[in-house]
């Protein structure tokens, strides 16, 4: 399977492991079968999501649809809020997808090349 989630309920931790060239329909199930559930059953607490890039793999046309998806996935009024997303990759895409999402949710996310470098990171941050 090309994802992978391991959830940590005590630290409100997800990670997300993506391997190859995902679907949408793959991106849309985690996003509505896993984690809209797990915020609203830590609610009010904040979740950290680490999307696990290293080995993903996309074309430009898939790229762009994963965007379309997310979009559209945070448009939608009944999507909990209560997370803060972090990138693990060394890859042009997570760049472009970080930017996109400063541009079009003002959301600033975290961008390291490994998965300690992450834990790290947010084990620093005020949660």
């Amino acid at each position: 399977m090309p994802i992978t989630v391991e959830k940590n309920e005590e630290d409100c931790l997800v990670v997300i492991n993506i391997v190859g060239n995902v679907s949408v329909e793959e991106i849309e199930d985690i996003n509505s079968n896993v984690l809209a559930p797990f915020m609203i059953e830590q609610s009010p607490k904040n979740i950290e999501i680490i999307w696990n890039a290293l080995e993903f793999k996309a074309d430009f046309g898939s790229f762009i649809k994963l965007l379309s998806a997310r979009k559209k996935q945070r448009n939608d009024s009944s999507t909990p809020r209560n997370f803060r997303q972090h990138f693990v990759g060394d890859h042009t895409w997570i760049q472009n997808f970080r930017t996109w999402l400063q541009n079009n949710f003002q959301e600033d996310t975290g961008c390291f090349t490994s998965i300690e470098e992450a834990l790290a990171y947010i084990n620093r941050q005020d949660r």
